[in-house]
This record gives C-alpha cells, structure tokens and sequence, in this order.
C-alpha cells in the first residue's frame, strides 16, 4: 500500500494533513494486518491439506509464508 492510498483511506487531504508519524504508524499496522492474514492462510491451508501429500502442503504453506518475505 502506498502512502498515497494510506492518505486516501484516512481523508487526509492537502499539506500538513498528516505527520510522518502518524504515516509511520498506520505502516506497522498494515504490515501486521497482512502478517496476520498470511498466518491464517497458511493455517487454513494446512487444515485443508490435512492427509495430503506431506511435500505438497510443506511447499504450499512455505509458498504463503514467503510472500511477506517479498
């Protein structure tokens, strides 16, 4: 997300709308927003894989948990 569409989001129009530490803020929280719905992705996968060929599932969840590496 960019800082352009966080100041969409939040109204923030014009100079001096916002700080950078307020930017800064509203950053970690998207950052461990989509942590967090990695996690669970992986979590449900893992659920639906359950019984399922071992190196498939391993790749899956491996390939979901790399994305927050990108």
């Amino acid at each position: 997300m960019t800082d352009a569409e966080i100041a969409g989001y939040m109204d923030w129009r014009g100079p001096g709308a916002y700080t950078e530490r307020q930017l800064v803020r509203i950053r970690r929280i998207v950052e461990e927003v989509r942590r967090r719905e990695r996690e669970a992705c992986a979590n449900a996968a893992g659920i639906a894989f359950l019984g399922a060929d071992r190196d498939l599932t391993e790749r899956v969840l491996k390939t979901i948990r790399a994305r927050g590496q990108a």
